[in-house]
């Protein structure tokens, strides 16, 4: 009777720790800003979604976004886990906590990178595949080690970041388009008054950890608020740039007109309130601005949604 409970035992402790293992691999990945990577190439594939577009494409496109997404966040845990063990908010990250070794998150990204650029080439097209490696190139290599030297890391990092849609409208035409450079620059001026604003928020946090990601004069909040308020002007004028260009509706338009109306009220009262609370308000409002955005394009042009229910 004590063999079998000791096995029992045995074996829930076991299943224990594989079902842990599973989840730190899967944090390893940065599961919300691999979401962000997939919601954004879909946004691509809206705008490119003029014609039928076949299951598998999409469905190719999508997943090996998110693998060499997810795989370039791997390998930024691990080169940045030394510096994460000095944060609060990121000490509890797999790599910093000692349950997933700095080799083995190595492995695992370049695994995953590898994947999924192998998937675009096979599934999608050669332009898609290297689009992927590019982005994953950037940020692993140029925007992670220039956290720690200087406050334009952001705007580097901001260019991997703007490139899944641009991955997205590749996928579909294998060529790059004036509709697919709008998006790239929303996705880009997105990213700059969202990153400052989180950056005001953890900016103790952000030194201790020795990044260099505040964008003004040391101790001086009105360059970094002056600086959210311009790149919140240049999102709003260029998300109004798809209906310009034709690429984009009425639903669109105004959909945008109104979420960049609101963005930018945020970053006006930032420059005038000076506070934390301000600067939490601007942060909530960039998440709630995108996926809001995109699915008033989505709406605005509903083939992609078609292409996904046809059999």
């Amino acid at each position: 009777m004590q063999s079998k409970l000791s096995v029992t035992a045995a074996s829930a402790a076991t299943a224990s720790s594989a079902a842990q293992r599973l989840r730190d691999l899967y944090l390893l990945t940065k599961p919300n800003l691999t979401l962000l990577v997939v919601i954004t190439t879909l946004l691509g594939l809206s705008l490119a979604a003029d014609a039928y577009l076949p299951a598998s494409l999409m469905l190719a496109t999508l997943i090996g976004t998110a693998l060499t997404g997810g795989g370039a966040c791997a390998l930024n845990m691990a080169m940045e886990s030394a510096y994460d063990r000095r944060m609060a908010r990121t000490r509890h990250r797999p790599v910093a906590a000692d349950r997933v070794s700095h080799e083995e998150a190595v492995a695992f990204g370049i695994a995953l990178v590898s994947l999924g650029g192998v998937i675009l080439w096979s599934y999608t097209n050669p332009l898609t595949a290297l689009l992927s490696l590019l982005a994953a190139a950037v940020y692993v290599f140029a925007y992670t080690p220039l956290k720690r030297v200087t406050p334009w890391a952001t705007v580097v990092g901001a260019i991997p970041g703007a490139l899944p849609p641009m991955m997205g409208y590749t996928a579909a035409n294998a060529s790059i388009g004036r509709d697919a450079w709008i998006v790239f620059f929303i996705l880009f001026f997105w990213q700059l008054p969202h990153f400052w604003a989180l950056a005001i928020l953890y900016k103790t946090d952000y030194d201790r950890g020795g990044f260099k990601l505040w964008p003004g004069p040391a101790g001086s909040q009105k360059g970094v608020e002056l600086r959210v308020l311009l790149t919140t002007i240049a999102l709003f004028l260029t998300s109004l740039g798809l209906f310009a260009v034709g690429a984009a509706g009425v639903i669109y338009v105004v959909g945008a007109f109104v979420l960049g109306t609101f963005f930018l009220m945020q970053a006006v009262r930032l420059a005038f309130e000076h506070d934390r609370a301000a600067a939490r308000r601007v942060f909530l409002t960039s998440i709630v601005y995108l996926p809001m955005l995109i699915g008033f394009l989505i709406a605005d042009r509903p083939r992609l949604l078609l292409n996904a229910l046809h059999l």
